[in-house]
């Protein structure tokens, strides 16, 4: 039995899983945040964020690769997090902040993918390469 198909789908299924997963947690805190709130009457705005004054780049694209579910080249990640922030994002400052990241940190959240290719670092661990597979 060629089970080819099935690795397709169980990759498939575990990329889908970490998304929900992030949804799951965010919606927890948002209950929390609505419970621990003591004043019925004051408007409460909710973010799918961690509420953070400053976001960084990172910060950004490991919420909108989340969002996604695939590493995502950086062009498109740059318009992204251009809405996401309500002002132009340059692409460049966006691209060497995430080498800086994969290069600097002891843990990093993001990985590269290809050129200009970025997605995040678990998934580069959960996905074969071609030697494994072959």
């Amino acid at each position: 039995m060629n089970t080819n198909k099935l690795r397709e789908a169980l990759a498939e299924m575990e990329a889908e899983r970490i998304i929900l997963d992030a949804g799951i947690v965010a919606v927890r805190g948002v209950i929390e945040h609505i419970e621990a709130s003591t004043e019925a009457r004051t408007p409460v705005s909710i973010t799918v964020t961690t509420g953070e004054q400053q976001r960084s780049y990172i910060d950004d694209a490991v919420e909108i690769y989340r969002s996604i579910g695939k590493p995502v080249h950086v062009k498109d990640m740059t318009e992204r997090a251009s809405q996401i922030r309500g002002v132009e994002v340059n692409r460049a400052s966006i691209e060497s902040s995430f080498i800086r990241h994969i290069r600097k940190s002891n843990h990093p959240r993001l990985a590269k993918f290809g050129r200009s290719l970025f997605g995040l670092a678990e998934w580069k661990h959960s996905q074969p390469t071609l030697a494994q597979i072959a």
